[in-house]
């Protein structure tokens, strides 16, 4: 069982973002990078070995009914981006509502990428 030091520690980026909701609603939301190598975070090994090279969490703040409540994970992989939300909240993921995701964990591994040379490998292709 992985202690709150070891989930900091697991902890390399985060960034918060305001926007808005599909349907107007504001929304504030936290997108985070985890150490897909730290074993002390539960999630890493298994999705490190479904080929992710990289993964974190977002985390919403609305008083919208259409925001997720819990944690949402997004995941990297060589071929793009993918998000999943815990089950009982699955029903939220419309394609408005999954390409927000997307949008604002794509615009967090970029600026990530520009921020630190450490990075630059996340950076999203570049779409035309």
């Amino acid at each position: 069982m992985a202690d709150l030091k070891d989930v900091n520690a697991g902890i390399l980026e985060v960034q918060v973002y305001e926007g808005v909701m599909p349907g107007g609603a504001p929304v504030e939301l936290a997108v985070t990078l985890l150490d897909i190598r730290n074993d002390a975070l539960p999630m890493s090994k298994p999705i490190r070995e479904q080929g992710a090279q990289a993964y974190g969490m977002l985390f919403f703040k609305s008083d919208s009914p259409r925001c997720p409540k819990q944690m949402v994970i997004w995941e990297r992989f060589e071929d793009g981006l993918e998000v999943m939300a815990v089950d009982e909240e699955r029903y939220l993921f419309d394609k408005p509502f999954h390409a927000l995701c997307i949008g604002m964990v794509a615009t967090f591994l970029a600026e990530t990428a520009k921020k630190d040379a450490k990075y630059a490998w996340l950076a999203p292709p570049q779409m035309h």
